[in-house]
């Protein structure tokens, strides 16, 4: 190749014999810095440079889908050690790489220049953009003390933004006709204001944050329609993203986001939820907490919520929502504080694909709203699973549960969490169904439960609220492997349950489980005051006649069925 003063000129670039290799190195380029393969999210200065490279639109498509295969099958790490890179930075340096040249029609750039340090402004008096206009802070360290009120287009690209640094009323108010986006900027909150720090609700503009960093912000937004893409957001306090009215919506597109204590400064007296918006969307995102034995805000509260390619881990906030949709992610060490983790009220949804690791108090429905469990592994964890004790409409089908524990304490044998000691042991799975015409049973089916240690409590608890209109769990097609008890009875699931019949109140027994074909490993159940694994099995539950319910798992079975979550964990 030819070089000019060790960079490619355009005109060079145009005569490159072989720019599908160029161009091919520059996306796994990209790939290394932002996790992307696609043209958009490269800096201008180096796109231009792109469109110079004599490649059809066809070529280009086919490249980015060879380097997107290999990204999916081989993941970022194995471009950066292509390019023997040490660290992975979240956002373009801004410079072009040093084979490209800043400009061909410009005067070469002194490399030894001084760069300009970035202007400081004070806003201190209000700012009117009115309609049609533009303005644009760039390079700057910005002090918010005044509104800024935009009618027309508002733009902050590679900015330092502190807000909340004095009593003043310092406020981005968006109305109808005008836009707001953040591109590489950082942004800094220095106190508890419960007024939205940007105000959005009037405009229909999605209101967009690129590769930002947000600290320590509190009371942060409130837009119809918000985008975060590729942002860090570091300790967010109450408030960070507050509900527009009627509806709004709130996509997080691969980012970080890391919860802990704030200053106190910060924190103030309410505890609004983190995340409140009518429907928030997280993608591949990865969240990750600090325990704290303090009492914390709710970390996401929506109507839908939507959670695809997720990791979350050390949560002790509680995420509330009406309808849910979770899919291949991933759950670790996820412990509230108070409540349950995951609480749909009179919600259901679906979750799947999903896999929960060391987690407690999962999740608490209540309601006729139909919610499904498909698919998912629950590793090692203690105490709840599913809390339905007011009507649940429950499936759950092709799970793995695996060495769970009714209390935390067989688990965690050191100090572990103090808040957590004095919570009572409780059932796996808590099903109930109400006197409601429109409540429908509980399904367990082709799920296996290894090495459950249900103490004196029962593996299945099934509970009814006035009387039912029918059985309220069906139990099939499940194996129970190694599963341990204490009870005298030696049962697993609660076979009758009892309400109080009007007007006198007389005690009715009802029979609340069925036990259908195909369940294997119920006879093979063991007391847990054994702890040797060569204990003799006792028989676990017998139908009326005294024959056992289930079949038992011969000595040779060692296939388990339901979910096979090897490949699932491996994408994640």
């Amino acid at each position: 190749m030819e070089k000019a003063s060790g960079r490619l000129t355009k005109e060079q670039l145009r005569c490159v014999e072989k720019p599908d290799v160029l161009y091919r190195c520059i996306l796994e380029q990209h790939v290394v810095i932002s996790g992307e393969t696609c043209e958009d999210g490269i800096p201008n200065n180096l796109k231009i440079y792109l469109d110079e490279l004599n490649l059809g639109p066809a070529k280009r498509r086919e490249i980015q889908e060879t380097v997107q295969r290999e990204l999916n099958t081989y993941g970022r790490t194995y471009f950066c050690t292509k390019y023997n890179s040490a660290s992975i930075e979240w956002e373009w340096s801004g410079d072009a790489p040093e084979f490209l040249e800043v400009s061909s029609d410009e005067p070469t750039i002194d490399s030894n220049a001084t760069v300009p340090e970035a202007q400081e402004i004070t806003i201190d008096s209000i700012v009117h953009i009115s309609e049609g206009q533009v303005q644009v802070y760039r390079n700057a360290i910005v002090h918010m003390g005044a509104r800024i009120l935009c009618e027309g287009e508002l733009r902050f690209e590679n900015c330092e933004i502190h807000y909340n640094e004095s009593a003043g009323a310092d406020e981005i108010k968006v109305e109808k006709t005008g836009s707001l986006s953040m591109q590489c900027c950082t942004v800094v909150c220095h106190g508890c204001d419960t007024h939205p720090f940007i105000d959005a609700s009037m405009s229909s503009a999605v209101v967009t944050f690129t590769k930002c960093k947000f600290i320590n912000c509190c009371y942060y937004v409130r837009a119809q329609s918000s985008l975060f893409k590729t942002c860090r957001i570091i300790k967010p306090g109450s408030g960070f993203l507050r509900p527009s009215f009627p509806h709004g919506s709130g996509l997080f597109d691969t980012c970080q986001i890391g919860l802990g204590d704030l200053p106190s400064s910060i924190a103030g007296i309410k505890y609004d939820p983190i995340f409140e918006e009518t429907g928030i969307e997280l993608l591949k995102c990865h969240i990750q907490g600090v325990y704290s034995e303090s009492a914390v805000p709710n970390l996401i509260e929506a109507e839908t919520l939507s959670i695809k390619h997720c990791g979350f881990e050390n949560i002790n906030a509680g995420i509330i929502f009406y309808d849910l949709k979770a899919e291949r992610s991933t759950f670790i060490e996820c412990v509230p504080v108070a409540g349950s983790f995951l609480c749909t009220g009179m919600g259901g949804g679906k979750i799947e694909d999903c896999r929960f690791d060391e987690c407690s108090h999962i999740l608490h429905k209540g309601g006729e709203k139909k919610l499904e469990i498909r698919a998912c592994q629950f590793n090692k964890c203690w105490n709840h699973i599913v809390m339905a004790n007011c009507g649940s409409n429950i499936s759950v089908t092709s799970c793995d549960f695996n060495d769970w524990h009714a209390n935390m304490n067989v688990l965690h044998k050191e100090s572990f969490f103090e808040t957590q000691k004095n919570r009572r042991s409780d059932s796996m799975l808590n099903l109930s169904r109400t006197a409601s015409k429109k409540d429908f049973p509980n399904i367990i089916s082709m799920c296996t439960f290894r090495n459950a240690d249900c103490m004196s409590c029962y593996l299945v608890r099934s509970s009814i609220i006035g009387k039912p209109c029918g059985i309220v769990t069906e139990v099939s097609d499940c194996n129970f492997i190694n599963c341990t008890t204490a009870r005298a009875d030696m049962n697993l699931f609660n076979t009758f349950d009892h309400y109080y019949a009007k007007p006198f109140n007389k005690r009715r027994e009802v029979k609340v489980i069925n036990i259908l074909q195909g369940c294997r490993g119920l006879d093979c159940t063991k007391q847990r005051m054994y702890a040797s694994d060569n204990d003799s099995a006792v028989s676990l539950l017998t139908m009326v006649g005294g024959e056992p319910i289930g079949a038992p798992l011969e000595a040779s079975e060692d296939t388990a069925i339901g979910a096979n979550l090897s490949e699932t964990t491996k994408m994640l």
